[in-house]
Protein backbone atom coordinates (compact mmCIF):
# COMPACT_ATOMS: atom_id res chain seq x y z
CA UNK A 1 0.00 0.00 0.00
CA UNK A 2 1.40 3.24 -1.10
CA UNK A 3 -0.68 5.54 0.90
CA UNK A 4 -1.76 5.70 4.86
CA UNK A 5 -4.14 4.70 6.78
CA UNK A 6 -6.36 6.63 9.15
CA UNK A 7 -7.48 5.81 12.64
CA UNK A 8 -9.95 7.74 14.52
CA UNK A 9 -9.98 6.30 17.93
CA UNK A 10 -8.98 5.72 21.52
CA UNK A 11 -4.97 5.58 22.18
CA UNK A 12 -5.63 1.67 23.55
CA UNK A 13 -7.63 0.91 19.95
CA UNK A 14 -5.02 2.53 17.85
CA UNK A 15 -2.22 0.15 19.78
CA UNK A 16 -3.89 -2.62 18.81
CA UNK A 17 -4.66 -1.35 15.37
CA UNK A 18 -1.52 -0.08 14.03
CA UNK A 19 0.92 -3.66 14.01
CA UNK A 20 -2.06 -5.09 12.26
CA UNK A 21 -2.61 -2.56 9.55
CA UNK A 22 1.28 -2.39 8.74
CA UNK A 23 1.04 -6.69 8.83
CA UNK A 24 -2.22 -7.27 6.75
CA UNK A 25 -1.23 -3.69 4.33
CA UNK A 26 2.00 -3.72 4.16
CA UNK A 27 1.77 0.05 5.23
CA UNK A 28 4.66 2.04 6.88
CA UNK A 29 2.29 5.05 7.50
CA UNK A 30 -0.05 4.86 10.06
CA UNK A 31 -1.97 8.43 11.37
CA UNK A 32 -4.01 9.01 14.13
CA UNK A 33 -6.74 11.37 15.45
CA UNK A 34 -8.61 11.09 17.98
CA UNK A 35 -11.67 12.99 17.59
CA UNK A 36 -13.66 14.62 14.50
CA UNK A 37 -12.36 17.50 14.04
CA UNK A 38 -8.60 16.19 13.78
CA UNK A 39 -9.56 13.81 11.38
CA UNK A 40 -11.62 16.30 9.11
CA UNK A 41 -8.67 18.32 9.14
CA UNK A 42 -6.87 15.20 7.62
CA UNK A 43 -9.26 15.13 4.80
CA UNK A 44 -8.98 19.04 4.34
CA UNK A 45 -5.09 18.21 4.06
CA UNK A 46 -5.97 16.06 1.30
CA UNK A 47 -3.39 13.30 2.70
CA UNK A 48 -3.03 10.55 0.33
CA UNK A 49 -5.11 8.27 2.52
CA UNK A 50 -6.32 4.49 1.02
CA UNK A 51 -8.17 3.03 4.27
CA UNK A 52 -9.96 4.77 7.06
CA UNK A 53 -10.98 2.96 10.25
CA UNK A 54 -12.89 4.82 12.36
CA UNK A 55 -14.89 4.65 15.85
CA UNK A 56 -19.15 5.93 15.18
CA UNK A 57 -19.09 7.33 18.62
CA UNK A 58 -15.83 9.52 17.92
CA UNK A 59 -16.69 10.36 14.24
CA UNK A 60 -19.74 9.34 13.02
CA UNK A 61 -22.08 10.61 10.57
CA UNK A 62 -20.30 13.85 10.13
CA UNK A 63 -16.81 11.89 9.40
CA UNK A 64 -18.27 9.60 7.19
CA UNK A 65 -20.89 12.22 5.03
CA UNK A 66 -17.51 14.12 4.52
CA UNK A 67 -15.43 11.94 3.16
CA UNK A 68 -18.08 10.37 0.69
CA UNK A 69 -19.13 14.29 -0.23
CA UNK A 70 -15.48 14.77 -1.44
CA UNK A 71 -14.47 13.59 -5.45
CA UNK A 72 -10.82 12.95 -3.66
CA UNK A 73 -11.60 11.22 -0.97
CA UNK A 74 -15.32 9.15 -1.80
CA UNK A 75 -13.37 6.47 -2.78
CA UNK A 76 -11.35 5.38 0.01
CA UNK A 77 -12.65 2.36 2.23
CA UNK A 78 -13.97 2.32 5.41
CA UNK A 79 -13.97 0.19 8.36
CA UNK A 80 -16.43 1.58 11.32
CA UNK A 81 -16.04 -0.15 14.79
CA UNK A 82 -18.76 0.74 17.32
CA UNK A 83 -20.36 -1.25 20.03
CA UNK A 84 -23.47 -0.83 18.28
CA UNK A 85 -23.85 -4.00 16.41
CA UNK A 86 -27.59 -5.09 15.88
CA UNK A 87 -28.72 -5.41 12.26
CA UNK A 88 -30.51 -1.89 12.21
CA UNK A 89 -26.97 -0.16 13.19
CA UNK A 90 -25.13 -1.79 11.00
CA UNK A 91 -27.58 -1.46 8.01
CA UNK A 92 -27.70 2.37 9.39
CA UNK A 93 -23.98 2.82 9.10
CA UNK A 94 -23.55 0.68 5.29
CA UNK A 95 -26.26 3.48 4.12
CA UNK A 96 -24.39 6.37 5.35
CA UNK A 97 -21.74 4.88 3.71
CA UNK A 98 -19.49 2.79 5.66
CA UNK A 99 -17.84 -0.19 3.20
CA UNK A 100 -17.70 -2.27 6.85
CA UNK A 101 -18.57 -2.68 10.29
CA UNK A 102 -16.56 -3.84 13.03
CA UNK A 103 -18.21 -4.79 16.60
CA UNK A 104 -16.63 -3.40 19.64
CA UNK A 105 -14.33 -5.08 21.64
CA UNK A 106 -12.66 -6.76 19.04
CA UNK A 107 -9.26 -8.82 18.93
CA UNK A 108 -6.74 -8.51 16.41
CA UNK A 109 -7.56 -11.53 14.48
CA UNK A 110 -11.40 -10.00 13.61
CA UNK A 111 -9.77 -6.81 12.52
CA UNK A 112 -6.97 -8.59 10.58
CA UNK A 113 -10.19 -10.56 8.55
CA UNK A 114 -11.97 -7.18 7.87
CA UNK A 115 -8.90 -6.23 6.25
CA UNK A 116 -8.00 -9.38 4.33
CA UNK A 117 -11.82 -9.30 2.98
CA UNK A 118 -11.34 -5.94 2.04
CA UNK A 119 -7.90 -6.33 -0.12
CA UNK A 120 -9.30 -9.13 -1.66
CA UNK A 121 -12.03 -6.99 -2.74
CA UNK A 122 -10.04 -4.19 -4.14
CA UNK A 123 -8.10 -7.11 -6.01
CA UNK A 124 -10.94 -8.21 -7.71
CA UNK A 125 -12.11 -4.69 -8.22
CA UNK A 126 -9.28 -3.97 -9.65
CA UNK A 127 -9.01 -7.18 -12.53
CA UNK A 128 -12.31 -6.60 -13.22
CA UNK A 129 -12.98 -5.77 -17.15
CA UNK A 130 -15.52 -3.29 -18.05
CA UNK A 131 -16.59 -4.23 -22.06
CA UNK A 132 -18.35 -1.19 -23.43
CA UNK A 133 -21.80 -1.46 -25.41
CA UNK A 134 -20.71 0.09 -28.35
CA UNK A 135 -17.74 1.14 -29.95
CA UNK A 136 -15.47 3.40 -27.60
CA UNK A 137 -12.47 4.80 -29.50
CA UNK A 138 -8.96 4.96 -27.85
CA UNK A 139 -6.18 7.41 -29.40
CA UNK A 140 -2.69 5.25 -29.28
CA UNK A 141 0.59 7.43 -29.74
CA UNK A 142 3.80 5.96 -30.64
CA UNK A 143 6.92 8.49 -30.48
CA UNK A 144 7.70 9.43 -33.45
CA UNK A 145 4.14 8.38 -34.93
CA UNK A 146 0.79 10.01 -35.97
CA UNK A 147 -2.21 9.36 -33.43
CA UNK A 148 -4.35 6.80 -34.33
CA UNK A 149 -7.62 5.53 -32.83
CA UNK A 150 -8.61 2.07 -32.29
CA UNK A 151 -11.90 0.25 -30.53
CA UNK A 152 -11.84 -0.52 -27.18
CA UNK A 153 -12.38 -4.37 -26.62
CA UNK A 154 -12.54 -4.11 -22.66
CA UNK A 155 -10.83 -2.14 -19.97
CA UNK A 156 -9.37 -2.88 -16.59
CA UNK A 157 -7.62 -0.94 -13.80
CA UNK A 158 -4.93 -3.24 -15.02
CA UNK A 159 -5.09 -2.75 -18.46
CA UNK A 160 -7.18 -3.02 -21.81
CA UNK A 161 -7.27 -4.44 -25.12
CA UNK A 162 -7.81 -2.69 -28.61
CA UNK A 163 -9.58 -4.12 -31.69
CA UNK A 164 -7.04 -3.06 -34.61
CA UNK A 165 -6.43 -4.16 -37.78
CA UNK A 166 -3.54 -7.35 -38.39
CA UNK A 167 -1.25 -4.55 -40.20
CA UNK A 168 -1.50 -2.05 -37.11
CA UNK A 169 -0.74 -5.40 -34.81
CA UNK A 170 2.07 -6.33 -36.35
CA UNK A 171 3.48 -2.23 -36.22
CA UNK A 172 2.51 -2.23 -32.88
CA UNK A 173 4.98 -5.54 -31.84
CA UNK A 174 8.11 -3.78 -33.12
CA UNK A 175 7.46 -0.65 -30.02
CA UNK A 176 6.12 -2.14 -27.13
CA UNK A 177 5.39 0.92 -25.64
CA UNK A 178 3.02 3.31 -26.29
CA UNK A 179 0.75 6.19 -24.95
CA UNK A 180 -3.20 5.89 -24.94
CA UNK A 181 -5.86 8.39 -24.25
CA UNK A 182 -9.26 7.25 -23.35
CA UNK A 183 -11.80 9.36 -22.11
CA UNK A 184 -9.70 12.49 -21.23
CA UNK A 185 -7.40 9.89 -19.56
CA UNK A 186 -3.58 10.16 -20.29
CA UNK A 187 -2.37 6.10 -19.47
CA UNK A 188 1.44 4.54 -20.43
CA UNK A 189 0.85 1.28 -21.99
CA UNK A 190 3.49 -1.57 -21.88
CA UNK A 191 2.28 -4.45 -24.81
CA UNK A 192 1.36 -7.66 -23.54
CA UNK A 193 0.23 -9.64 -26.37
CA UNK A 194 -1.20 -9.82 -29.77
CA UNK A 195 -3.79 -12.27 -30.95
CA UNK A 196 -6.54 -13.52 -33.22
CA UNK A 197 -9.96 -12.53 -31.58
CA UNK A 198 -12.90 -15.20 -32.36
CA UNK A 199 -15.43 -12.84 -32.14
CA UNK A 200 -14.11 -10.49 -34.70
CA UNK A 201 -13.15 -10.39 -38.45
CA UNK A 202 -10.49 -12.93 -38.93
CA UNK A 203 -8.35 -9.61 -40.30
CA UNK A 204 -8.44 -7.77 -37.03
CA UNK A 205 -6.44 -8.51 -33.94
CA UNK A 206 -6.72 -8.28 -30.27
CA UNK A 207 -3.88 -6.34 -28.65
CA UNK A 208 -3.42 -6.22 -24.86
CA UNK A 209 -1.95 -3.12 -23.02
CA UNK A 210 -0.48 -3.34 -19.22
CA UNK A 211 -0.75 -0.09 -17.94
CA UNK A 212 1.35 1.77 -15.90
CA UNK A 213 0.37 4.02 -13.32
CA UNK A 214 -2.46 6.40 -14.97
CA UNK A 215 -2.13 10.34 -14.46
CA UNK A 216 -3.05 11.22 -11.33
CA UNK A 217 -5.19 8.69 -10.46
CA UNK A 218 -4.98 4.91 -8.85
CA UNK A 219 -6.13 2.22 -7.46
CA UNK A 220 -9.65 2.30 -5.76
CA UNK A 221 -10.17 5.89 -7.69
CA UNK A 222 -9.83 4.18 -10.69
CA UNK A 223 -11.70 1.77 -10.38
CA UNK A 224 -14.68 3.73 -9.38
CA UNK A 225 -14.16 5.46 -12.91
CA UNK A 226 -14.43 2.73 -14.52
CA UNK A 227 -17.93 2.19 -12.68
CA UNK A 228 -18.47 5.71 -13.84
CA UNK A 229 -17.38 4.66 -17.38
CA UNK A 230 -19.37 1.87 -17.60
CA UNK A 231 -22.74 3.33 -16.40
CA UNK A 232 -22.00 6.62 -19.31
CA UNK A 233 -21.59 4.17 -21.77
CA UNK A 234 -24.91 2.47 -21.03
CA UNK A 235 -26.83 5.33 -21.18
CA UNK A 236 -25.35 6.45 -24.43
CA UNK A 237 -26.50 2.43 -25.27
CA UNK A 238 -29.75 3.24 -24.69
CA UNK A 239 -30.29 6.85 -26.15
Amino acid sequence: MHGAVLVVDEQDVFDLAAPVLRRELECDRIIHERNLAGALARLKEHTPIELVLADWDLAGPPFISALRADPATQHIPLIVTSHHDTDEEIAACIRLGASDHLAKPFLAKGLAHKLQRLVQLRERRRLRRVHPPHPVMVTLTIPGSAPNEFALADISAAGCQLRVPRAAGEWLRIYQQASLTLEGLHFQGELLRIAADPDIEESDLLVAFHFHEPEAIEGERFAELLDDWREAWQQREEK
